[in-house]
C-alpha cells in the first residue's frame, strides 16, 4: 500500500518540527560587541585671570597720585574684582581723568560734609579723592546711579564706601582685610584701576 496513513503522516511532521525547534534551541544566539567604553568627560578647568593690571610693583607702595586730564569729569562706573594676585578697584570717568590721590589712612573716618562718622570694615584703610569729579555732573543731574557702599568681602577687599562727594570732590574709603600696598593703572583715558596686593 503505497504511503501511510493519516497517523504516519502526522507523526513525520511532528518529528520535523522537533528537529527544527530542537536546532534552533542549540544556536547560541549572538552575543553583542561591547564597545568602545565612554570616556569620562571632564569639565576643563577654568583658566584664572591675570587681572587687568600689567605690571606690578616691586616694592610696596602706600600711595598713587595722577594728574587731571580734564577740569572736570563725573564718575560714570565703579566696580570692585578679585584676581588671584590683587583684588581691584576700577573707576570709569565719563570723558577724561581727574586728578587723584590713593593713600593709606587710618579711622575714625566721618562723612564729607556733613562730618557725621562713618563706620568702614576692614583691619588697613585707604582713601580714594579725586579732585574734580562727582557722581553727578556740572548741573547736579546724576552720572553715577550704582550702589555707593560695596561689601564684596573679597580675599584683600572687604568694603569700599563713598565717604564725600562734594564740591567736585568725590571720596571713597576702602577697607581690606589685612595690611596692603597698591599698584594704580590708567587705560583708554577714562578708567582708573587701583589694585591692592598683600603687604610683603
Amino acid at each position: 500500500m503505497a504511503g501511510g496513513g493519516p497517523g504516519r503522516r502526522w507523526s513525520a511532521a511532528v518529528l520535523a518540527l522537533a528537529l527544527v525547534v530542537s536546532a534552533c534551541a542549540a544556536t547560541p544566539s549572538p552575543t553583542p560587541t561591547p564597545g568602545p567604553s565612554p570616556t569620562e568627560a571632564t569639565s576643563p578647568t577654568p583658566a584664572v585671570s591675570p587681572g587687568p593690571i600689567g605690571s606690578l610693583p616691586s616694592g610696596c607702595e602706600d600711595t598713587a597720585q595722577g594728574t587731571a586730564t580734564v577740569p572736570r569729569t563725573s564718575i560714570a562706573d565703579l566696580a570692585v574684582q578679585g584676581y588671584a594676585d590683587y583684588d581691584v578697584l576700577v573707576f570709569d570717568f565719563d570723558r577724561g581723568l581727574p586728578d587723584y590721590d590713593v593713600t593709606h589712612v587710618e579711622p575714625p573716618f566721618t562723612k564729607d560734609p556733613s562730618g557725621q562718622p562713618l563706620t568702614v570694615s576692614g583691619a588697613a584703610f585707604f582713601s580714594v579723592v579725586f579732585h574734580g569729579a562727582s557722581i553727578v555732573d556740572e548741573e547736579f543731574q546724576p552720572v553715577y546711579e550704582g550702589p555707593t557702599d560695596f561689601q564684596p568681602n573679597l580675599q584683600r577687599i572687604q568694603e569700599v564706601v563713598l565717604a564725600g562727594d562734594f564740591e567736585a570732590v568725590s571720596s571713597w574709603i576702602v577697607g581690606l582685610h589685612g595690611p596692603a600696598c597698591l599698584a594704580a593703572q590708567t587705560f583708554s583715558g577714562k578708567r582708573l584701576v587701583i589694585a591692592f596686593l598683600d603687604a610683603p
